[in-house]
């Protein structure tokens, strides 16, 4: 707790602030490529404190550095043309739309499916590294097919319904 407020709190509030003045602070970065470049490498290096700052904050200061390390990172690559077009990419935009989905069901094929197919695989006598690119693949394979179908079939259409429903 910092103030008696989450550090949760704490992000959202960084959230509405990045979504309010976002635009005034891009618009600065984006002619400053120097300040863009240390805000990047300030934000990096408050991101990843969790592993480096362990033994001097406590889990408030972590958090809060970390949350704020994630907000300057945001700006950098809102203001950064290359970084917006590199995710642009019609692969990491897909990837995008359907990451909640394979945030909800990963764990499903990690659990269930993942370990019926390696003890499969472990029965054809498959090396431990050839199993482990075998488990990776198949995992990541199952994820984002069930992510895709997940996505297509419950998300879209629950969007389009609930649009419909709100026109009424």
């Amino acid at each position: 707790m910092f103030a008696n407020v989450s550090p949760f709190a704490l992000h959202f509030m960084l959230g509405l602030l990045i979504a309010k003045y976002g635009r005034c602070v891009m618009a600065f970065l984006a002619q400053q490529r120097r300040v863009q470049a240390w805000l990047w490498l300030l934000g990096f290096l408050l991101y990843t404190a969790a592993d480096s700052l362990y033994n001097v904050l406590n889990d408030t200061g972590l958090w809060l550095a970390t949350g704020a390390g994630a907000g300057l990172l945001l700006l950098s690559v809102l203001a950064s043309k290359t970084a917006q077009a590199f995710l642009s990419n019609n692969v990491l935009r897909y990837l995008g739309k359907v990451s909640y989905s394979v945030y909800l069901l990963h764990m499903l094929v990690l659990m269930w499916i993942t370990p019926w197919l390696l003890s499969l695989a472990d029965a054809i006598q498959l090396n431990r590294l050839s199993l482990w690119f075998f488990g990776w693949f198949v995992t990541v394979l199952l994820s984002l097919s069930l992510a895709h179908l997940s996505y297509r079939y419950v998300e879209v259409t629950s969007v389009y319904l609930g649009r419909r429903w709100l026109k009424k």
